[in-house]
């Protein structure tokens, strides 16, 4: 038997080297269906011993085709036989060892190769990758991480957008070396203009976060020595501008993102910032204003991020932010109904909770009017309770508050820089209530 199959093996490989490009197809065609589910014993053994002959030959042709813009889908389609082989880390090294990696890499950013060769190229790429450390390594050497994003910011089908994504994700995991680049790729496309590829990169860097232990927030230097974070503000600002989308799902994922990074102690306070800064509004000017829909997906994302802190952190950054007020202020927006809803969902998670915002919310609503909104199972209902009177009494409670702190032209975009924040805590800046002590942060 064993003389049978290296005698096949001996004609097959006689006929691909003598053979046109439409023998060659035809002879990866039926290897691929012949031993698409063989373990790499297996695949030995169907061509006598010869496997790697085979497997080097499909390789220079890959390397031949793809430069001439001619589809190589057939020929990735073969090879992830041997490489996702169980049992066939020998193909896999075999395949590492002629440059195999940097050649399929390199097809991704071949924009004249048919949509199929890419995803070809990146079941590939994924299978290389889960065979561990070392290879997501040999990937990331050849810019992999790289030209994943470069692909995934061009308009692809979106399945093909969501396995390069998930390829990005598996180069971050467990790879130390290397997860930074992976993490400053995923946030660039949060900054792309590709709704899908936002939406895509926010639930991917969400994943990588919350899976990173904290041990790897910090592993690379820069020239003087000083540890740089893979996740750091930027992460923050990106998430919240994405607010901006008028995407659901968008705003969806940059919420979901903004819970995890709320969660790393380093980012805490600056991701509460970043969402203050839309609500930083003059209610009567309404250019300068951050746009009303990044307003109330801020109030929102504020709400639930404040409402599940600790009871002393979140009257901390209650009282250090100003928060309540500036939610109220978001009640005085009759021409935004949603900035509304947003404000009174925010202020209902934070007044059910116990500590100060309660009655901080006392000094800035009507009585009857508060006890309403608490008590509201539907915010709806609960926005229709604000007439025209209940609006001119709680800009009447906000008035001092607003002469007192409102923004001064040029503070009201939603990114904030380090140089240019408000200094929320100086002494010069009112404190919602001055008759309670803020409360040590633990």
């Amino acid at each position: 038997m064993p003389d049978t199959a290296s005698s096949r093996l001996s004609a097959l490989l006689r006929e691909w080297d003598k053979g046109s490009k439409k023998i060659r197809m035809q002879i990866l065609a039926d290897f691929v269906v012949q031993c698409r589910s063989l373990t790499g014993p297996q695949l030995e053994k169907a061509l006598g011993n010869g496997a790697s002959l085979l497997l080097a030959r499909i390789t220079s042709w890959l390397r031949l085709s793809y430069a001439l813009d001619s589809s190589v889908a057939l020929q990735l389609r073969a090879i992830s036989i041997f490489v996702a082989a169980s049992s066939g880390q020998r193909f896999l090294a075999e395949f590492v060892e002629v440059g195999g990696v940097a050649t399929v890499v390199e097809i991704l950013s071949l924009k004249e190769l048919p949509t199929e060769d890419h995803h070809e190229a990146i079941q590939l790429l994924s299978s290389v990758a889960s065979a561990g450390r070392h290879f997501k390594e040999i990937i990331c050497k050849a810019e992999g991480p790289l030209r994943l994003q470069v692909f995934m910011e061009a308009v692809h089908p979106e399945r093909h957008l969501e396995e390069a994504r998930d390829l990005l994700v598996t180069l971050g995991r467990g790879n130390p070396a290397f997860s930074g680049r992976v993490h400053h790729g995923l946030l660039k496309l949060l900054r792309c203009e590709h709704t899908v590829s936002q939406r895509l990169a926010a639930a991917g860097l969400r994943a990588l976060v919350a899976a990173m232990p904290s041990s790897q927030h910090f592993h690379a230097v820069d020239p003087q020595g000083q540890p740089l974070a893979d996740v750091d503000g930027e992460c923050a600002v990106a998430a919240v501008a994405l607010f901006g989308s008028f995407n659901l799902q968008v705003q969806y994922e940059a919420m979901q993102l903004l819970g995890v990074l709320v969660t790393l102690e380093t980012l805490e306070e600056h991701v509460l910032k970043q969402l203050v800064a839309p609500l930083l509004l003059d209610p009567s000017d309404h250019d300068e204003s951050a746009p009303l829909h990044v307003q109330a997906a801020s109030a929102r994302c504020l709400g639930q991020l404040i409402s599940g802190l600790p009871v002393a952190k979140r009257s901390h950054y209650c009282a250090s932010l100003m928060v309540m007020p500036w939610l109220c202020t978001l009640l005085l927006l009759e021409r935004s109904p949603e900035c509304q809803s947003a404000s009174v969902q925010a202020l209902q998670l934070l007044g059910w909770c116990a500590g100060s915002p309660l009655e901080e919310m006392r000094q800035y609503l009507p009585q009857e009017l508060l006890s309403s909104l608490l008590e509201a199972t539907d915010v709806t209902q609960a926005v229709l309770r604000l007439t025209p009177d209940t609006i001119v009494e709680i800009r009447a409670l906000l008035e001092p508050f607003l002469l007192a702190n409102r923004p001064s032209r040029g503070e009201l975009a939603p990114e904030v820089d380090d140089e240019d924040e408000i200094d929320l805590d100086s002494p010069d800046s009112p404190e919602p209530g001055d008759s309670n002590a803020q409360p040590d942060l633990v």
